[in-house]
Parts: C-alpha cells; sequence; structure tokens
C-alpha cells in the first residue's frame, strides 16, 4: 500500500504553453519515446505488496483513455532526488495535515462521534466539497484529486495485547495515520509512522507496541511470524476511512488542454470507484486467510477508544474552524452526513 509519496513521470498530451515547463533534473528517468516530460510525483518508499496498487491502476487507466498519449512512469530516484515545485504529489491526505487542516478530515481524523460513516466520495461529489478542496488546495499551488480511498473496514490493527479501555493505549508506541497522531497522544500514546516495510521489523524489535496497516502482506507477515503471539483487529483505530490523493501543480494543470483536464478527472474517479470495488470483493478473504494462518480470529475494537479519539479530535478541530472559514464549512458540510445517522430527537447516540 502507498505510504508516505511516490515519485513519478507524467509523459505526453502537451498543450499549449506546456512546453514552457522544465522536466525536473533527477538521476534516472524512463520516458516513452518522444514523449515530453510534464512533471514528476514525489515518492518515497513505494509500494508493499499491495492486493491493488491504487497507482498501476491509474496510470493503466491514463493510458488506456488517453490512446496511449499519457503515461504516468516511476522514476528511480534512489534518494538522490530533491523535491521540486513543479513535482506532482501522491500520497495520503494525511502528509498534508500540518499545511492543511482539510487533510486531516481526509486523512482520518475522527472529526466527530459518527465520523466513520463519512464517505469522501460522496462529499466531494454530491455536496461541493470538491470545491472546497480546491480551493484549500490551491493556496499551496496545486489542483487535488480523489484517486482511492482506504476503508476503515479494510484496515488491520496488530498489538502486543489487547485494546480494550482508552486507558490501555497509554504509554503504548503506536504507528499510526499522522491525522490522529494528536488524538492519540492526548490519551497518553506514543504515536509515530513507520513506514510500511519496516512494520514487521520495528514490531520484532520493540520499537512499537502496536500499528495500523492496510496492506495485507503486512497483516499475513505478522500472522505468521507471531501465531498465536500478537493479538490484531479489523477496523482502523479512529473507525475513519483515508483518502489517498493525486495534487497537480496549478501551473501544469492549466497547461493541459480542457480535454486532457476531463480525462485525468474522469479516471482519477474511475480509479477510486475501481479500487473500492477490488476492496470490497477481497476483504473477506483476506480477513479469512490471515486468521487461519495465525490462528485466531480477529478481536473487535471497543467503542469508547474510537469515542475518546473523537472526543479529543472535536477539541482540536474546534480551534481550526473558528480561524478558517472555508475549512469550517467543509467540517460542517461533512458532519452533516453523518450526524442523522447518531442523532434521534436530538439526543447523540454511542
Amino acid at each position: 500500500m502507498i505510504d508516505r509519496r511516490i515519485f513519478l513521470q507524467l509523459t505526453g498530451g502537451v498543450a499549449a504553453g506546456a512546453a514552457a515547463l522544465s522536466p525536473v533534473a533527477v538521476g534516472r528517468t524512463n520516458a516513452t519515446a518522444g514523449g515530453d516530460v510534464l512533471s514528476h510525483v514525489r515518492m518515497s518508499d513505494g509500494v508493499a505488496t499491495p492486493l491493488a496498487d491504487p497507482l498501476r491502476i491509474l496510470s493503466d487507466r491514463l493510458h488506456l483513455a488517453s490512446g496511449g498519449r499519457l503515461a504516468l512512469q516511476p522514476i528511480s530516484a534512489g534518494g538522490e532526488t530533491a523535491e521540486a515545485d513543479d513535482s506532482l504529489i501522491l500520497a495520503s491526505e494525511g502528509e498534508f495535515a500540518e499545511r492543511e487542516p482539510l487533510s486531516l478530515l481526509l486523512g482520518g481524523s475522527p472529526f466527530c462521534a459518527g465520523a466513520g460513516a463519512f464517505d469522501a466520495s460522496a462529499w466531494l461529489i454530491g455536496m461541493g466539497g470538491q470545491a472546497l478542496w480546491d480551493q484549500v488546495v490551491a493556496r499551496s499551488g496545486y489542483k487535488p484529486l480523489l484517486i482511492a480511498k482506504l476503508s476503515r473496514a479494510d484496515a488491520h490493527v496488530w498489538s502486543r495485547q489487547f485494546f480494550t479501555l482508552p486507558r490501555d493505549i497509554s504509554g503504548a508506541r503506536i504507528s499510526a495515520p499522522r491525522a490522529i497522531h494528536e488524538p492519540l497522544r492526548m490519551l497518553g500514546a506514543q504515536p509515530t509512522s513507520v513506514l510500511t516495510s519496516e512494520l514487521v521489523a520495528a514490531f520484532e524489535t520493540g520499537d512499537i507496541d502496536a500499528f495500523e496497516t492496510h496492506d495485507c502482506a503486512v497483516s499475513l507477515e505478522m500472522a505468521r511470524r507471531w501465531k498465536g503471539e500478537a493479538s490484531w483487529a479489523t477496523g482502523s483505530l479512529a473507525g475513519t476511512s483515508r483518502v489517498l490523493s493525486l495534487r497537480v501543480p496549478l501551473a501544469q494543470w492549466q497547461a493541459l488542454s480542457p480535454s486532457d483536464q476531463a480525462i485525468v478527472e474522469a479516471v482519477a474517479q474511475e480509479t477510486a470507484v475501481t479500487f473500492q470495488a477490488i476492496q470490497k470483493v477481497h476483504a473477506g478473504l483476506i480477513t479469512k486467510e490471515i486468521a487461519h494462518t495465525a490462528g485466531r480470529g480477529p478481536w473487535p475494537l471497543r467503542s469508547e477508544i474510537r469515542s475518546s479519539l473523537a472526543a479529543e479530535a472535536e477539541r482540536l478541530l474546534a480551534p481550526l474552524a473558528k480561524s478558517d472559514p472555508i475549512f469550517a464549512s467543509a467540517l460542517a458540510s461533512m458532519t452533516a452526513i453523518v450526524e442523522p445517522a447518531f442523532r434521534s430527537d436530538g439526543i447523540a447516540l454511542s
């Protein structure tokens, strides 16, 4: 699964004015013969044997939809490539939470008691969320696109002992999405972010006591190595889903022709739908395989933990909403989607 950021180059589809864009200097690129390099996507430690790779789906569909004109290709940078202003960025939205509060919400923050029912796709398409997201990310000079949603139901939590109550995570070193670091810290935990490829080793050496992952390969490896010794649960710690986004520099987005912009937007939406369908089909099979390998089924994550994380998140988000009208509008519209399902006669339900 994608963690942190992935480097790519986008080739072909040069629109009027795009010739003025200069490519980023990198150690090695594999541009298509005759294709002009428009941009690069920043990437750190890649994709760890995923069941479904949203980047591969996006790249394949973009190539097909454009008749081969547009292509995304990986760059082998070996750590030597410096980040450039004209790089595309493919990453979890939680990566941008420090500078953009809206990324906390799309990155998996439990912004209210019913946040687990929030559907990012419905908000972006049906409630004007894309326009608000565009406004926020434009401040940093990018055009954002939803590429995939990591469902809360498809996450796994591994730990040395069961987490029954909020006090059980106090003092625990937990690798978790960045969007819930502060709520975890408020509950006494020691949150961190370990690369997917290093999670099993970090757990074995005792560097972390628990972690959340969407990568089935990691869970299967944990089941093999810690059979009957480690505890595991299905679902995310916060009970929320996360968004993977592609951010295109505004100058490069505007340099694309309207037809190519429409192709990229349509392919991004199709990628998100396809990835979600693949997850839904395989989720039960994966859980059964992990349970069989581990010799035990998953334990349920208690609602008390999720409720406590949501309460801390709400306290942290309140001042941000007061200082940023766009963020306040986004938070209010997101809450409006899920609040009716968790209220009856004006009384909030747990």
